[in-house]
């Protein structure tokens, strides 16, 4: 009769942490929740700008937009992920406060140089999981360089939930509090 944050619930979180090897994991309402709750924790004033993108599910602009920010489109590679030439010219000109790296496909973005870069801007960085849940770059799953890692189990995603949810993992405790509160 439990509705809420049971014991399978506490279990998946669990197996979600020891997968990606990252310390916090919340379970959420959805993937573009997950989205929202990581930027909202971020504690940007309104008007902040995230690139990410031009390909990619609405979710991932729009949480942006719903977090209080504006999205700044990045064109795509030939993998149709973010170009990161692009990426790195935004960055190293500060005209972002964030990314947004969405993961396509099962393809994972390259990340150590260009996650690096962000931090030494204090640009942070979130991955979109969604789509490559139990994918490796290099050996490494999402987590390794970001702020945080959003997951979706819409049923059209490799797990998939009775109508939808997602989850945030984190290895910062900050964050991972923040997301515990936002969803409820």
């Amino acid at each position: 009769g439990r509705v809420l944050q049971g014991k399978e619930v506490s279990n998946l979180e669990h197996e979600l942490s020891e997968l990606f090897n990252l310390k916090y994991v919340a379970t959420v309402n959805s993937g573009t929740d997950a989205l929202i709750y990581a930027i909202k924790a971020q504690g940007l004033k309104p008007g902040f700008k995230v690139a990410v993108t031009s390909l990619s599910f609405v979710a991932s602009a729009s949480a942006i937009v719903n977090a209080g920010g504006v999205p700044v489109f990045i064109d795509i590679d030939n993998y149709y992920l973010s170009n990161c030439d692009m990426l790195l010219d935004l960055i190293e000109k500060r005209e972002i406060d964030g990314i947004i790296a969405v993961h396509l496909f099962g393809q994972m973005m390259e990340r150590d140089y260009l996650f690096s870069e962000a931090k030494k801007k204090n640009i942070f960085v979130i991955e979109d999981a969604a789509q490559c849940l139990g994918a490796e770059r290099k050996g490494l799953m999402p987590g390794k360089y970001s702020d945080a890692v959003c997951l979706s189990f819409d049923p059209t995603k490799v797990i998939g939930a009775y109508g939808s949810g997602g989850a945030v993992l984190t290895n910062d405790e900050k964050i991972n509090d923040a997301i515990k509160k936002y969803r409820y």
